[in-house]
């Protein structure tokens, strides 16, 4: 079940993106530059010694995630949702 916030997409949109050529592509193209960007970003966090390959790198920067969330009482459950929505939203096989 999707979590639904204004800004998500609604179940229409999603049908209109997914019946559409270019819509799809673009959507692809975005997801790759998101990843992209993640990589870049895990890459600097493992220069900081917080692990020498990506999983152990990740495993790390989750923890400090919830660590953050902890603190300013933000809820990693609903995050965490919410990510997994958007990805599911976006992800668009190569």
């Amino acid at each position: 079940m999707a979590p639904y916030y204004d800004d998500f997409p609604t179940p229409e949109h999603i049908a209109e993106v997914q019946a559409d050529p270019d819509a799809m592509k673009s959507l692809a193209d975005e997801s790759k530059a998101r990843a992209t960007r993640m990589e870049k970003m895990l890459t600097e966090y493992q220069e900081l010694g917080q692990g020498n390959d990506a999983q152990t790198a990740l495993g790390d920067l989750i923890a400090n995630l919830l660590h953050f969330a902890e603190q300013h009482e933000v809820s990693f459950e609903e995050a965490l949702a919410a990510g997994r929505w958007h990805f599911a939203w976006e992800h668009v096989e190569p």
